[in-house]
Formats: C-alpha cells, sequence, structure tokens
C-alpha cells in the first residue's frame, strides 16, 4: 500500500473514531446525567453497541495499516486485550457459553442485558481514558510554560466537574444552580471541603461519586494523575516531559523524577485504600448493605487523606451515627495527619535507607525539613487538643464524659488545621477557642 493511501485512510479512519467517540461519551452521558423513558435509553443503548463495535474495527483497521505492527501492539497492548475479551465473549456467546451470562445469573441480575450494556459502557470509558493518556503526553512534550499548564489543568477539571454536577441525575430534586455547581467543583478539586450544599442529602450516587473523583484528581494533581497512568502505558517518557514533572514535583534530580511520580501515586492509593478498609469494618453496621458501607468507607478515606472536608453523613461527622465512634474518628485523623505531612515527609521517613540504618544513625536520615514539619504538627495538635478541652470543657464539650471530651478536643486539633471535619458542634465555640482556630488554620498543613 501506497503511503499516501495508507496516510488518507488513517485520517478517515480517526475522523470515524472521533464521531463514534462523541457518540459514545454522548449516550453515556445522556443516560447517566438524565431522565429519559425507557424507548430513549434502548435507542442510547443501541449507539453503545454501535460505539463498542467501532471501536474494536478500528484497532484492527489501524494494525492493518501500521508497517511495525509488533511495536503498534506493544504500545496499545491494554486495547488489544479488551478488544481480544469482547471477541472472545462474542464467539463463546454464539456458542451459549458466554461468561458474562453466566456472572449475570450468578449475582441474580435480573436483566442480562442490561449487564452487557454496562459492560459495554465500562469498555467505553476505558478506551476514551486510554486515548486521553496518551493525548497528555502529547500535551506534556509540547512548548507550554509548566505554570500555565498547571493552572490550566484545574480550570479544565473544575470546568468539566461543574458540567457534570450540573446533570439532573447528579442532584436530588431539579437539579442545582450553576453558582452551587462551580463552587463544589472548585471546592472539591481545591480540597477546601467548603459548600453551599450538603453533600449527603442534595447529591445523588452519581453526584457523590463526581465530587470523589475531583477530590481526588486535585488532591494529586492532574498532570501528576495521568501522566503516571500515561507512563504505565506506554513505559517511558522524554526528556521534555522529565524536564516538566521536575518542575511540577520540585524535584532537583531529574533521573528520579518518573521514581517520585509512582511513589506518590502508590503511596496515596495505598494509604486511601489502608484508610478505607479500617473505615468500613468500624462503621459497616450503621448501613443498610455492603454497597453503601464500602462506598462510605472509601470516600470518606479519600476525603480525609486530602484533608478536603467533604462528608456523605448530613450532620458531617457530627452525626450521632459516627461521632461517638471514636475508632472510625481516630482512623479519620490518622489520615487527616499522614496526608497533611505531605509526600517528600512521607518518603523521607519511609525509605529503605530509613529502616535499615542503626538506630544511632536513624537520626541523621531525616531531613531538616521532616524534623521541621514533624515537631511542629505534634506540638500544633497538643496545643489545640489542650487548648481545646479546657476552653470548651463546658460549651461544646458539655454533656461528653471525659475520655470523649479528650478524643473530640484532640480530633478538632487535628482536623482544624486543613481537614473541616468536626464531631462537635462548632457554633458553640467561644471566642478564645475560635481565635486559635484561626491561628491553627493559618499554619495549616504542611506543604
Amino acid at each position: 500500500m501506497k503511503d499516501s493511501t495508507r496516510y488518507k485512510l488513517n485520517k478517515i479512519s480517526k475522523l470515524i473514531l472521533i464521531i463514534s467517540v462523541i457518540l459514545g461519551i454522548s449516550a453515556i452521558i445522556l443516560e447517566y446525567g438524565f431522565y429519559f423513558s425507557t424507548k430513549i435509553n434502548s435507542l442510547l443503548h443501541g449507539f453503545i453497541i454501535l460505539v463498542l463495535f467501532i471501536f474494536v474495527a478500528y484497532q484492527f483497521f489501524q494494525l492493518y495499516l501500521e508497517k511495525n505492527k509488533k511495536l503498534y501492539i506493544r504500545q496499545r497492548k491494554i486495547e488489544f486485550i479488551i478488544t481480544g475479551l469482547i471477541i472472545i465473549e462474542l464467539f463463546l456467546y454464539i456458542l451459549d457459553f458466554d461468561f458474562i451470562n453466566r456472572i449475570g445469573l450468578y449475582f441474580n441480575f435480573k436483566d442480562i442485558a442490561v449487564f452487557y450494556i454496562i459492560l459495554a459502557q465500562v469498555f467505553i470509558v476505558i478506551r476514551i481514558i486510554l486515548g486521553g493518556l496518551r493525548f497528555n503526553l502529547k500535551v506534556l512534550a509540547s512548548k507550554i510554560n509548566p505554570s500555565r499548564l498547571f493552572a490550566l489543568s484545574f480550570f479544565i477539571t473544575i470546568t468539566i466537574g461543574t458540567g457534570f454536577l450540573l446533570l439532573p441525575k447528579a442532584s436530588v430534586g431539579r437539579g442545582i444552580s450553576f453558582v452551587d455547581a462551580l463552587f463544589t467543583s472548585t471546592s472539591a478539586v481545591c480540597v477546601t471541603g467548603l459548600a453551599t450544599l450538603n453533600t449527603a442529602n442534595d447529591f445523588t450516587l452519581f453526584g457523590k461519586t463526581i465530587i470523589l473523583l475531583l477530590v481526588q484528581i486535585g488532591s494529586l494533581g492532574l498532570v501528576t494523575f495521568t501522566t503516571f497512568f500515561a507512563i504505565f502505558l506506554s513505559g517511558g517518557i522524554g526528556l521534555r516531559e522529565r524536564i516538566l514533572l521536575q518542575d511540577f514535583l520540585g524535584q532537583e534530580n531529574i533521573g528520579k523524577v518518573t521514581n517520585i511520580l509512582y511513589i506518590i501515586i502508590a503511596t496515596t492509593f495505598g494509604i486511601e485504600i489502608f484508610g478505607a478498609v479500617f473505615l468500613y469494618f468500624t462503621s459497616q453496621t450503621v448501613f443498610a448493605n455492603f454497597g453503601e458501607a464500602a462506598f462510605s468507607a472509601i470516600f470518606h478515606s479519600v476525603m480525609a487523606y486530602a484533608n478536603a472536608g467533604f462528608s456523605l453523613y448530613s450532620l458531617g461527622l457530627f452525626d450521632p451515627s459516627v461521632r461517638e465512634n471514636h475508632l472510625y474518628t481516630t482512623i479519620i485523623t490518622f489520615l487527616i495527619i499522614v496526608g497533611g505531612l505531605g509526600i517528600p515527609t512521607l518518603i523521607n521517613l519511609f525509605s529503605r535507607r530509613f529502616f535499615t540504618s542503626m538506630p544511632s544513625k536513624v537520626r541523621n536520615r531525616i531531613t531538616l525539613q521532616t524534623k521541621l514539619i514533624l515537631f511542629t504538627t505534634i506540638m500544633l495538635i497538643l496545643i489545640g487538643t489542650v487548648l481545646t478541652y479546657y476552653l470548651e470543657y463546658n460549651n461544646s464539650l458539655n454533656g461528653l464524659n471525659n475520655f470523649s471530651k479528650w478524643h473530640a478536643a484532640y480530633f478538632q486539633s487535628v482536623s482544624s488545621r486543613t481537614a473541616g471535619f468536626n464531631t462537635v458542634d462548632i457554633s458553640l465555640f467561644s471566642n478564645s477557642t475560635g481565635l486559635i482556630y484561626n491561628f491553627l488554620m493559618f499554619v495549616g498543613a504542611s506543604p
């Protein structure tokens, strides 16, 4: 095949793919974001299946056009794995031995067809995400100033988040105003926890999931988040991308940029999963089923580690179902403290070199920054706890037993600096306590 012909066919196939992506993502957004009749939903499902088959056909057509087929498959191994699974399932379906149908029957799905549609939607979303991640590498390789790219990533995330929160199915009732959606999206991405609406009562599961994703992306940074998975897919990055990430991550050694990136992602997800597991087992009795308990545990683990402050309880952690659950709130404080220390501090504390050092040499392995952060954190927590206990003994802490008073004082001291959670009625705080908390919030956590 001539190169000119290959080029034209490649352009046409990519145009068809772009149109299919738009149709596919639009169908998914319409189904999950709006209320339609069964007839229209069936039409949207038809679009989903059509887009899925176009993706499969595109994958093989591009493979046919590529000169170096082995390299193309290696670079897009995940897409080909997914495509292979779809084809295998299609053959098994023809032979009446399909796995998806058996899985659906095992889990008692009432409508197996809907289960197929959900999986098709998942495949489409994964395909779009993979394409977006590869586009992210092109953005990193461009000549955009790192500071502008950083600001632009926040703007894009907030804008997309606002759009999703404005969808009718994202909120309870007739939807929310543009200002409320913009404020919530901005607060989530910037992990402030401030809210004009009640997260527990005013948002649906879809809306709460959007807030969760916005906080997760905001806490890591869109560039950090997407670049990690882009590197995972491509197997590496170039010098230009390394220089850009070096600026983002504040690293002096350009050779360690990708390692630091891996550590950031692994540490963040590892701690959040660890926290979610413990939160689940200490609060599962409050919920009606496993799904609700698991989602709440994941949500609050991410919020605590990111120091965000959003909660699925109508009264926040002041809710009667959790405010006296000292084990639950202690885990929350652990996540807040660890998240507030910052990744550089955690890397220094939990490095292999730290643990392999002799006890007498451990002190020398801790950097000055880590020492300063640990000392300041401990002192602020202790001072805040003691002052809160004595100043609020007969105010917001009134009616609690002595242990609960100390624990509530400790929780508020930890949470006040950046997290925004509360297990007591803050409106009852005295002016003296309010002044102290202004100072704690001013200091905040370590960057």
